[in-house]
């Protein structure tokens, strides 16, 4: 689980993955409709393939939040089958399919191609 700010750092939710074996992210969130809001989903739909996860992302309803969104690992089904709600109390209904994750997984191999040097990598830049 992760919370609303973390959707802006990608390092963790690639920790999730990496190190954790991750296929399911529940992310509560509080996202206000101000200037941040319209990165929310991209971020949101990013994260889930490039970690080869499903993320449950969750704000609070309400006209001035509102529009959780339920996303699967698959790039080509990021828009097809994600699943938006209002800003009104709902149902999100996100089928998770182990299936789904391993092609996803085999397909597009974000997941497995990660380094996890890219923080040495990174010091090394900066000596």
């Amino acid at each position: 689980m992760l919370i609303c700010y973390d959707v802006r750092f990608p390092e963790v939710w690639g920790c999730l993955a990496r190190d954790h074996g991750v296929d399911v992210v529940v992310h509560p969130s509080c996202f206000p409709n101000d200037g941040s809001f319209v990165t929310w989903h991209p971020f949101v739909k990013t994260r889930a393939v490039e970690n080869g996860f499903y993320v449950l992302s969750l704000s609070r309803a309400h006209p001035h939040f509102g529009c959780s969104i339920g996303v699967g690992p698959v790039p080509e089904e990021a828009d097809s089958h994600t699943v938006v709600l209002g800003t009104s109390e709902d149902v999100l209904p996100l089928l998770v399919s182990k299936e789904k994750l391993q092609v996803a997984r085999r397909e597009y191999t974000f997941r497995a191609d990660r380094r996890s040097d890219y923080e040495d990598m990174s010091k090394a830049l900066k000596a």
